[in-house]
């Protein structure tokens, strides 16, 4: 069905902004943060905010919270919010938050399709893993609670995309991408790393 690579990688694009874009377009055209206000959204636009003002770094404490003490502060996604440093100043916040939300939902789906691939699996097989991974339910929700750290799906994959390829070094960095996008995605890495531990690599090329 899909036996021309060179027309393959549009079937999975498209699949990717349709599942990122095509749920945003009510929230976009209506204006504000994509999410749901009655959950986790607006603390965590606080936060993103919050860490990239106190960049370069990696803050550990505020004095924004229990004035005028202060209290120790730990952003769920250091790496959502190092992305949101650089683009704050120039899209502002309510842009910012959107942006990278669709981008990551985009990017779940692509390096699902390329982790998928790096084990083996041929390329109809390949947009099944994508599908079923990068257009989870799970990063859905994650995406409307307004769950930073739920947003960094594409981490996962990164690194098993790696491992299934033998790139041990790379793998290595993509884990630690892994943790700083999300602890419950880092904690995922280990089982998953248990499981396979001795499954021979493959690279499908």
């Amino acid at each position: 069905m899909f036996a021309n690579p060179r027309k393959y990688w549009p079937v999975w694009a498209s699949l990717a902004l349709f599942w990122a874009v095509l749920p945003a377009v009510p929230g976009l055209l209506r204006g504000g943060f994509l999410g749901h206000g009655y959950t986790d959204l607006y603390p965590s636009v606080w936060g993103m905010w919050l860490f990239a003002e106190a960049q370069p770094g990696f803050p550990l404490t505020t004095d924004l919270l229990a004035s005028p003490v202060g209290m120790d502060f730990y952003y769920s996604s250091p790496l959502h919010g190092w992305l949101a440093w650089p683009l704050l100043p120039v899209f502002g916040i309510e842009s910012t938050w959107n942006g990278l939300l669709l981008a990551n939902r985009i990017a779940g789906v692509g390096v699902a399709f390329w982790c998928a691939r790096g084990w083996g699996l041929e390329r109809d097989g390949a947009l099944v893993a994508a599908a079923v991974y990068g257009c989870s339910p799970f990063f859905h929700g994650y995406a409307v609670e307004g769950i930073a750290e739920g947003q960094i799906g594409w981490a996962l994959p990164l690194w098993l995309g790696w491992v299934g390829r033998g790139q041990h070094r790379w793998a290595g960095l993509a884990f630690a991408l892994t943790v700083l996008g999300s602890w419950y995605m880092a904690a995922s890495a280990c089982l998953l790393r248990q499981a396979i531990a001795h499954r021979p690599s493959r690279c499908s090329g």
